[in-house]
């Protein structure tokens, strides 16, 4: 989950790689309710987040992995189907260009789009690139893939 990144990660991370983030919890489930279920936003939005705040004990509005991500400050791939209807591609986007900005240096950062690839299935839709694009990147940073 990229939303880690705004916890101070350990030294042995070296590399993060991100499939399909969203920007916000809040912003997902904004998009989904409008756009997926057609659902109205009030109240449904408020319901939701009232629910979810008191039965889970979780403020979907404190998730904001687009804040996360601006201190990160590792090197990071990006990983997103351009078909993807749960999470919009455009997430994807700004979550790219909002990483490491907070920082004095440039962060190296890449963007792998799979074409034909829905929602967190873009290792299933084309993994040869899928597998070959993380390997590179890890190889970049010294990364050993482990194999589970």
């Amino acid at each position: 989950c990229l939303f880690a990144c705004k916890h101070n990660l350990p030294s042995e991370v070296k590399a993060i790689i991100g499939d399909s983030g969203f920007t916000s919890g809040h912003e997902q489930l904004k998009y989904l309710l409008k756009k997926k279920y057609h659902a109205p936003t009030w109240p449904t939005l408020f319901l939701v987040k009232h629910v979810v705040k008191h039965r889970m004990k979780y403020d979907i509005k404190q998730n904001k992995t687009f804040e996360a991500l601006k201190d990160v400050n590792i090197p990071i791939l990006f990983i997103h189907g351009d078909k993807d209807d749960f999470v919009p591609f455009r997430m994807m986007q700004e979550l790219f260009h909002v990483a490491g900005s907070a920082n004095t240096e440039e962060i190296e950062k890449e963007m792998l789009v799979v074409k034909g690839a829905e929602h967190s299935n873009s290792i299933k839709v084309n993994p040869q690139l899928y597998w070959a694009t993380i390997e590179k990147f890890l190889e970049k940073y010294s990364v050993q893939r482990s194999e589970h």
